[in-house]
């Protein structure tokens, strides 16, 4: 569980970080993944300062409610 919540963490940071400073026009990968994906980012692209914020505060919470054995 550990891994996932830091795998996951990482991923909604670098989500965040990537809509602010990559456009997403530039996101071809993103086609291998299907039309809601695309939808999704494209939606996240367009409500762009809420959404990088979102993913961050997200991030930030996952990593601090995080327990290490």
């Amino acid at each position: 569980m550990n891994m996932i919540r830091n795998i996951l963490t990482l991923a909604l940071a670098a989500l965040g970080i990537g809509l602010w400073f990559i456009p997403t026009d530039q996101w071809t990968w993103l086609n291998y993944l299907g039309g809601q994906a695309v939808m999704a980012v494209d939606f996240m692209g367009k409500a762009e300062p809420y959404s990088t914020i979102l993913c961050l505060a997200i991030a930030t919470a996952l990593f601090m409610t995080r327990k290490q054995y």
